[in-house]
Formats: C-alpha cells, sequence, structure tokens
C-alpha cells in the first residue's frame, strides 16, 4: 500500500512508471529507426571504402613514330596488352605519341578497341631534325608526372630507342625504400626485327625489366600459353647472344651457322630443330641485340648476316 496515495504500490512511495502500450505507430517508428541503422551502416561502409588505397596498375607509352608503320603499331600494342604478365600490375593507362596529324586516327581506334582502359593521345609536332626526340622527351614527363602522383605505379615504355636511361635511373630513385632493396617500377619494351637497345642498356639495365616482344597478330592465347610453357628452361636471349659473340668469328654466317651452335649448347632448344625455326628466332629474337655489335644483314635471299672487326 503506497503511503501517500494509499493505492496499492511500494510503502517507500515510489511507483514503478507505467509501460506505454505498443501500438501500429510504434512498430512504424520502430522500422523508421531500423532503416536508419542501416543507411548509417552504409554510409559507414562507404566511408571505409575512400579508405582503401587504390589498386596499383601500369602506364604504357608507346612511341609510335619508332614503329614501322600503324598496321605494325597496333599489333606490337595488342601483342603487349594480350601478353601481359600477370606478376606485374594490370595495364589500366595507355599513351600513343603519334605525329600530330595523326592523332584523329589513333584517337578513332584506340579508345574503342582499348574500352577498359584510360587511353591518351598525344600529338608530336616536329619541325626540324633537331626535334626528333619529342616523343621521348614527353613519354618521360607524363611517366614521371603520372608515377609521383600516384595515377600509374608502374611504367612501361615501348620503344627501341636507347633515351630512357635517364627515366629507368630516376624510377629507380623514387621507388627506392631506405635498407630495403626493391626493383625499379620499369618495363622496357624492344620491338623483335627493329633497332637494338644501346649496350650499356643492355649491359646495366638487368634482364628482367627488358622485354623483346614479337608481334604476332591473330595468334590464339592458348597457343601463347603453350609457348610460355615451352620457354621454361630454355636459356636467356642474352645468353644466346653471348654465346654467339664467342663462337661466330668475323665475317659473313648464316642460320645454319647459329643452329649448329645452339644445338651443341641447348640441343633441346626449338632453334636447334631446323634452320627454318633458327632463322627466325635469329631475325626476330637475337638479332635487335646483335646489331649493338656490328652484326648485320648484308643480303636477303639467302638471308645472310655479317659481323663486323
Amino acid at each position: 500500500m503506497c503511503l501517500t496515495t494509499g493505492r496499492p504500490g511500494c510503502e517507500s512511495g515510489y511507483e514503478p512508471a507505467k509501460l506505454p502500450k505498443v501500438t501500429e505507430r510504434h512498430h512504424a517508428n520502430r522500422g523508421g529507426i531500423a532503416r536508419l541503422l542501416r543507411l548509417g551502416g552504409r554510409r559507414e561502409h562507404a566511408r571505409n571504402d575512400l579508405l582503401l588505397p587504390p589498386p596499383r596498375v601500369t602506364g604504357v607509352y608507346v612511341d609510335l613514330e619508332n614503329l614501322r608503320n600503324g598496321e605494325h603499331a597496333r599489333t606490337v600494342i595488342e601483342t603487349v596488352v594480350r601478353d601481359w604478365h600477370d606478376s606485374l600490375p594490370p595495364v589500366r593507362r595507355l599513351y600513343l605519341y603519334a605525329p600530330a596529324d595523326k592523332t584523329g586516327l589513333w584517337g578513332a581506334w584506340a579508345p574503342g578497341r582499348f574500352p577498359d582502359f584510360d587511353v591518351h593521345i598525344r600529338g608530336i609536332q616536329r619541325f626540324a631534325r633537331e626535334s626528333k626526340n619529342s616523343a621521348d622527351m614527353a613519354i618521360v614527363a607524363d611517366a614521371i608526372a603520372d608515377y609521383t602522383t600516384g595515377v600509374v605505379h608502374h611504367v612501361a615504355v615501348v620503344s627501341n630507342d636507347s633515351d630512357f636511361g635517364a627515366l629507368f635511373v630516376k624510377l629507380q630513385e623514387l621507388a627506392a625504400t631506405p635498407g630495403e632493396t626493391t626493383a625499379p617500377p620499369f618495363l622496357w619494351i624492344n620491338v623483335a626485327g627493329g633497332s637494338g637497345l644501346s649496350k650499356e642498356i643492355v649491359d646495366f639495365v638487368p634482364e628482367r625489366l627488358r622485354w623483346i616482344v614479337a608481334p604476332a597478330p591473330g595468334r590464339p592465347r592458348r597457343a601463347l600459353q603453350r609457348a610460355a610453357k615451352d620457354d621454361e628452361g630454355l636459356p636467356a636471349i642474352p645468353t644466346v647472344v653471348q654465346w654467339l659473340l664467342e663462337e661466330i668469328p668475323t665475317g659473313r654466317f648464316r642460320a645454319g651457322d647459329v643452329r649448329e651452335i645452339i644445338r651443341r649448347r641447348c640441343p633441346h632448344h626449338p632453334a636447334a630443330q631446323t634452320n627454318g625455326a633458327c632463322g627466325l628466332f635469329l631475325s626476330q629474337q637475337l638479332l635487335p641485340l646483335l646489331r649493338n655489335h656490328g652484326v648485320t644483314v648484308v643480303r636477303q635471299q639467302p638471308r645472310t648476316y655479317a659481323r663486323a672487326d
């Protein structure tokens, strides 16, 4: 009995508060609160996504004037994208450095061919022979800017020119971590059949940072995978070049001579099986590096090479 009111209750004078009657309105309000909580969770999740680091990507910078013609250039670009190694960040940014009067043509082709890429067409204006390095300077400027701002995390240059040593050194400096040894985020892509890299680049740029591509239009991806599997355990291209330099004397030679050297050193090598296979291997894979050691083509039919003193 409550001493204050005379009603049944607590003798201390305290009466428990009455609980409100649960109505449909309360249920509706409770549902609204639940929706707000869910919305808040989604917003928190979105904020957490913004805090995540961006995915690592590669930018590919292609000197189109350094390639033979438009068809050859398109084949090279498609080969690079198709055969891109899984160990490197995926390609998501593509720069094409074209003559100023050809930018419209490349702009009509590249975005449609690579819709998932961020494609940039750079027109290179040339007014004199002294401006022949304009594309090289533009590539260096764009690559450094993209890397330092975090737009790309890996740089790949497609060119047979030997003017990117400074870019390699700068990227090596930017990527260096005190107390750690890390590979520079750089890949130099050289096209087989063109002028080779300079001897200094071959000597100082590690082989793992160079890639010589031999474009093969329409080659099925399954065939590429088989070829990659067949290449396991084979000597590297610079190693085969060194074999030839050790055994080929000054003067003329042909693919059959090269085949004999490879067969003695590595009997299971594909180039050691037939003269035709060796001739293709010599012209597409070995010649770009052999040119740096004075090797030239002196006759087309039958194809004959010569090594200078």
